[in-house]
């Protein structure tokens, strides 16, 4: 690994702690997801809204309930985040000596690259996070993870930590579609001028809306799919990708697609935008910003 490689690291993991507390509302986005509408065979209560859903973990798990599989997020997301952008700022480098300083092209090989790499490398923890924040038993983070790798590979074997995959890697273009509107917003905010040591906190909340917004419906699959579906018997609850979105389309309209998306975009908005102004402060600090590498 070159010395920058290992500098963005630095700079992304050091941003992905200082975002880690907005995790409980990622456990009510999930939940709600999950939830088809119906009163049986569902894995969580169904909840009105967010305050609501607050009540209700509180009430049924106590304060364990807001930080279920945290320490995992922590670590997928810390994985996840390092790996992307180690290969988008390593690819975009090689393309920009192809195509030119701050190239479209090589923004966009590089925003695919790294999210489909990524999101190949990072499958198992994502599968295994989200069955870990849908267990609604009182266990401790130790026994949730415990439980939670033992049931998926009783259920489905070492192929049930890559359920879902279809799905996560045709939702891996949040990735490139949040890459490349940062760098679109970011770009036109230092033209601006103004308030430029905030431009990629700007920039980083507008990507994320714009990527959650646009990729929802898939990530709601994506959740519905790897969910534990054994419930009460022994027959799947859904038999594939398109099933799901027909069912959804059935029972719950359109706008089943985007259950849970304002703690999405709660969570997430705050999250990025938080997340891109400590990484490009890191990067400043670690001697790898973009004056220093000319991009």
């Amino acid at each position: 690994m070159k010395q920058n490689d290992i500098r963005f690291a630095l700079a992304s993991q050091g941003a992905t702690i200082c975002v880690q507390f907005l995790h409980p509302l990622d456990i009510i986005k999930t939940r709600m997801q999950s939830h088809d509408g119906q009163t049986h065979k569902n894995l969580v209560p169904k909840y009105g809204s967010i305050s609501n859903a607050i009540k209700q973990i509180y009430k049924e798990e106590g304060l364990k309930g807001f930080t279920k599989g945290i320490l995992w997020s922590l670590c997928a997301n810390s994985v996840a985040r390092v790996l992307f952008f180690v290969f988008y700022e390593t690819k975009k480098e090689e393309c920009n000596k192809y195509f030119g300083h701050d190239s479209k092209k090589s923004i966009l090989i590089a925003s695919i690259y790294a999210s489909l790499l990524g999101q190949l490398i990072t499958q198992p923890l994502w599968v295994t996070l989200t069955r870990l924040q849908l267990n609604v038993g009182k266990m401790s983070g130790f026994e949730n993870v415990k439980f939670t790798i033992q049931q998926i590979y009783r259920q489905h074997g070492f192929l049930g930590f890559y359920r879902g995959l279809k799905m996560s890697l045709l939702a891996s273009c949040h990735g490139m579609i949040q890459i490349n509107s940062y760098e679109w917003t970011l770009s036109f905010l230092t033209q601006l001028e103004s308030y430029k040591d905030f431009n990629s906190l700007l920039a980083g909340g507008f990507s994320k809306g714009f990527a959650i917004f646009s990729t929802y419906p898939m990530t709601t699959i994506k959740t519905r799919i790897i969910q534990n579906q054994y419930i009460e018997s022994e027959n799947p609850k859904y038999k594939s990708n398109f099933d799901i979105a027909k069912k959804i389309l059935q029972h719950e309209g359109f706008k089943g697609f985007y259950k849970g998306i304002t703690a999405s975009m709660l969570k997430g908005m705050p999250s990025k935008a938080l997340y891109f102004f400590f990484y490009e402060h890191f990067k400043d600090m670690l001697n790898v910003g973009r004056s220093q590498n000319n991009y």
